[in-house]
């Protein structure tokens, strides 16, 4: 197997990582998948985080939502449509599907309330601080009725516009970090302000929030190939290559048993693996992984 290979394998599993946001940011609590009602899919292809269970816990505090479930996408955009009436601040993950955005469309409605106008809830959110939505593709979005929301980050880079009051009865400070200029006109349809709307092709919003709770597949695998590598044999390798690897591979085990460890450890990880093939191109970058 060619390092060009590996590599090409390697950039493939990284596009399937969640986009990542830079500086302190929160680090969100996931919800276990006991504490939510999964239901199959008509065609079986993804599964619909329907309602949570009701033994689970009340939802307060900062939540992240679940991209998967028994190794299938998760569509749980609309799950706390009418449950999220305690909760500070909301995850929303990236659900993709072979790298690519699971749905051709992700409908996500945080809280809204028919009812916008009325000061106490159940009318009016009194909690939501903090709304970030990691999907990107296209997403339908609700939101309304939220009196303490001030910040809501938009990765996604089509943005529809929900039906009914939507965007009504919000804080009027909310900030809204978008993608593109299209999301943001999106936005400014629905009443959003010019100046509270900041537009950020990087994806890196600061204070953007984190989960704690990240997809490690793509490390695991990263890992497996990388050991691979190693089983195949190390006669031709450089010295310095070997331990370069072992190195890496030893590592990124480390961050895959963490349970503190965030997105940006996941990413970290596997382009150190990638970094460790390249330091001999007569050893490990090459004549090592020839082997089969």
């Amino acid at each position: 197997m060619k390092v060009k290979s590996f590599f090409k394998r390697l950039t493939a599993l990284t596009t399937s990582a969640v986009m990542i946001a830079s500086g302190v940011g929160l680090l969100a609590s996931a919800l276990s998948d006991s504490d939510i009602n999964f239901t199959l899919s008509d065609d079986e292809t993804y599964y619909k985080a329907s309602s949570l269970n009701v033994a689970a816990p009340e939802v307060t505090g900062d939540v992240v939502l679940p991209s998967s479930y028994r190794d299938l996408p998760v569509d749980s955009g609309s799950l706390f449509a009418n449950l999220a009436t305690n909760a500070n601040t909301i995850l929303f993950p990236n659900v993709l599907k072979n790298g690519q955005p699971a749905f051709d469309s992700y409908t996500i409605s945080p809280f809204i309330s028919a009812m916008p106008t009325m000061a106490f809830p159940p009318f009016a959110n009194q909690t939501l601080q903090k709304v970030s939505v990691k999907y990107t593709g296209k997403v339908i979005f609700n939101l309304s009725g939220c009196k303490a929301i001030t910040d809501v980050y938009l990765h996604c880079s089509e943005l529809e516009l929900g039906t009914g009051n939507n965007f009504t009865g919000n804080n009027v400070n909310c900030k809204y970090y978008v993608l593109n200029d299209s999301v943001k006109s999106a936005l400014v349809s629905a009443g959003i302000a010019d100046s509270n709307i900041i537009v950020d092709s990087s994806g890196y919003f600061e204070g953007d929030l984190k989960s704690s709770d990240v997809d490690k597949s793509q490390l695991e695998d990263a890992i497996k190939i990388a050991q691979q590598v190693i089983t195949n044999g190390t006669k031709d390798y450089t010295p310095s290559s070997v331990e370069a690897l072992n190195k890496a591979i030893e590592v990124a085990q480390g961050v895959v048993k963490d349970a503190e460890a965030i997105e940006e450890d996941v990413t970290a990880a596997v382009a150190a693996l990638e970094a460790a093939s390249k330091i001999d191109e007569t050893g490990v970058a090459e004549t090592g992984l020839k082997k089969k």
